[in-house]
This record gives structure tokens, C-alpha cells and sequence, in this order.
């Protein structure tokens, strides 16, 4: 009798915190990368010290402390002693590069390169913009410490040549 309701309520306790574990990963999922540095290509970590005294800066870039704070304070007491947490703000590209090797001018002018031992190919890259780049999902490692949040955004391709 005894050992069926400690069971039970170790079921129910591990239910409890399984929960709350969702529930801070769809929050952490629903951070966006903010605006300003979006568009001024900011990235890096923001290191922070969460505790009962609430929610200390350590490091980080100013324009992404507000963003990881509020984000912490938003995950409420997930923790009842003293804890760094680390977010790492990542960028994803919509760049995508690619390379060819092709071959130097005409037959005449490689006949020539060749006399003087010289390489008759080279390797061109070309930059692609890729509108569709799939952007992981946010994530919250708490396995370790310090307690790790990772945070994407997608990067607007910039156009270096015309074909005019």
C-alpha cells in the first residue's frame, strides 16, 4: 500500500516537473531575435547571473541584454539557488556560396599559359540569395551549467552585383 503511493506520487510530481519543462521550452521558443540588431548584424553571447535576488547582467552586447532579461524573468523561478545562464544570439545567412572551377579564356591563351607552366583553370565563387532558409528552433540546454539558450534569426541577403 505504502509503495503504491509513493509511487504514485513520484509519478505525479514527475509529471508536475515534466510540464513545467515544456512549458520553458515553448517559451524559449517563442523569443524572436530583436529588430535593431537583426539589421546591424549583432550577434554573441549574453552571459547572466539568475538567482533569488533576481536577474543580474554579466556580459553581453547592449543591444541584446534587454531581450535576454526579459526572456529570463519571463521563465519565472525556474531555478531556487544561484545560476549563470548563457544566450547565444546566432545569425543564419540566406547566402549561399558556391564553387566551380572553370577554364582561363580561350584555347589560344591557354596554349600560351601552358608554355609558361602556368595554371590553365581557376575557381570562381558565386553568392546565391536563398529566400526559404529554414532557421532552427530556439533551444534551452539545462543539463549543464551554465544553463545554455540559444537564439536564431535569418540575415537579409545583400546584393553585391547587378546584371545591368
Amino acid at each position: 500500500m505504502r509503495l503504491t503511493l509513493l509511487s504514485c506520487m513520484f509519478l505525479v510530481a514527475l509529471a508536475a516537473l515534466a510540464q513545467d519543462d515544456h512549458g520553458t521550452v515553448s517559451k524559449v521558443e517563442s523569443i524572436t531575435y530583436p529588430p535593431l540588431p537583426l539589421l546591424a548584424r549583432i550577434h554573441g553571447e549574453v552571459r547572466l547571473s539568475s538567482g533569488p535576488e533576481g536577474v543580474k547582467v554579466v556580459s553581453g552586447h547592449p543591444l541584446l541584454k534587454p531581450v535576454a532579461v526579459d526572456s529570463l524573468e519571463g521563465l519565472g523561478k525556474v531555478w531556487p539557488t544561484q545560476v549563470e545562464v548563457v544566450y547565444h544570439f546566432v545569425l543564419i545567412d540566406g547566402n549561399r556560396i558556391t564553387r566551380k572551377t572553370v577554364k582561363k579564356g580561350d584555347a589560344f591563351y591557354r596554349l600560351i599559359l601552358r608554355i609558361f607552366k602556368m595554371k590553365t583553370e581557376e575557381v570562381v565563387e558565386e553568392s546565391e540569395c536563398v529566400d526559404k532558409v529554414d532557421l532552427p528552433k530556439n533551444r534551452i540546454d539545462m543539463t549543464g551549467m551554465p544553463v545554455e539558450v540559444w537564439v536564431y534569426g535569418k540575415v537579409a541577403c545583400i546584393q553585391t552585383y547587378s546584371a545591368y
